[in-house]
């Protein structure tokens, strides 16, 4: 498979929670594996939950997925990632009680990624959310996705323009697709 990666080179993110239940599993495995199809790379978190069905998704589909796991353990990740990433960054809760804020794992997944297709989840994937929406990029939500942390924080005509609640996986590979074509970041 001849893999494409549109704007800049940039992957697309699906995040979502390390827990989830059978109905976000399967829209994750659905999501990357249409995007594999069509030659587009994913990143994720790396772990379980969300993140392994999208690279179990990305792997049937004979697709790369990029695992950005939190630390330094190589073993963290699931079994069908592709590229596994270390980097000892920590999660959002991490980075903030060590007083760095936002500057986690989650801001390399948003600031990397061409757009974000998120799936179910809780804090986590709502501190990506926003993270992606400072950086301008689109968001894709789907089974019951949280909006962004603090959107209060966030333009609204960002959250308005970029961030998008879609009905299934389907809707988002079309999204997508129509989203990396145009453009930088997906605009």
């Amino acid at each position: 498979m001849k893999l494409r990666f549109p704007a800049g080179n940039r992957p697309v993110a699906i995040i979502g929670g390390g827990v989830a239940d059978r109905a976000e599993e399967e829209a994750a495995h659905a999501v990357a594996h249409g995007l594999a199809e069509a030659g587009l790379a994913i990143i994720c978190g790396g772990r379980g939950g969300v993140m392994a069905a999208a690279c179990e998704g990305a792997a049937a589909a004979g697709g790369l997925s990029l695992a950005m796991l939190p630390t330094l353990d190589p073993g963290a990740a699931n079994p069908h990632a592709t590229v596994v990433l270390t980097t000892d960054l920590g999660t959002r809760d991490t980075a903030r009680a060590e007083g760095r804020g936002d500057h986690s794992r989650n801001r390399v997944i948003a600031s990397s990624a061409a757009c974000v297709v998120a799936i179910g989840g809780r804090t986590g994937t709502a501190n990506e959310i926003k993270l992606a929406l400072q950086f301008g990029t689109a968001v894709f939500a789907l089974c019951g996705a949280p909006g962004p942390e603090a959107p209060n924080d966030l333009a609204p005509d960002v959250v308005r323009d970029l961030f998008k609640r879609l009905p299934t996986a389907e809707a988002a590979i079309e999204a997508v697709l129509s989203r990396v074509e145009n453009g930088p970041r997906g605009k």
